[in-house]
């Protein structure tokens, strides 16, 4: 995620929103999360190891295994995200960045983060009110 961040951020600083692989090769912390990426995966495998999502894991950190430059990283985020914003029902949806010919990315203006750094926050928040609803659909039930 954080990875990914960077990518939206430098995205963000830039007028026009164009980012390239080398503008994240030249950033410090990308470069750091790129050259840790293989031991980060091995933690968190061997921490999942004979859980009920270590299949899971292994799917989504296959990709992310032989990154080792922030080039690399740039990459295989883009991929992964285009790939996931494909397998979005009911027919896929855009991507975050439109890319251009020459393979930049320019953040569409919902997804530009003004701010940088590790996120604490939950992803997904709306969703906590769905939750929420449903647990109290299931007590006024019972």
């Amino acid at each position: 995620m954080e990875g990914w961040d960077r990518v939206r951020w430098i995205a963000t600083l830039r007028r026009p929103a164009v980012v390239r692989s080398a503008d994240l090769a030249q950033d410090v912390r990308a470069t750091a999360i790129a050259a840790g990426m293989r031991e980060t995966i091995e933690r968190a495998s061997e921490r999942l190891a004979g859980s009920p999502i270590e299949d899971e894991f292994q799917m989504l950190a296959r990709p992310f295994g032989d990154v080792r430059t922030a080039v690399e990283l740039f990459d295989v985020l883009w991929e992964h995200h285009r790939n996931v914003q494909r397998g979005k029902p009911p027919n896929g949806k855009r991507p975050w960045f439109e890319e251009t010919a020459d393979g930049a990315l320019v953040v569409r203006p919902p997804y530009r983060l003004e701010e940088t750094g590790v996120r604490d926050d939950y992803v997904h928040p709306y969703r906590l009110t769905a939750v929420a609803s449903f647990l109290d659909d299931l007590d006024g039930g019972a």
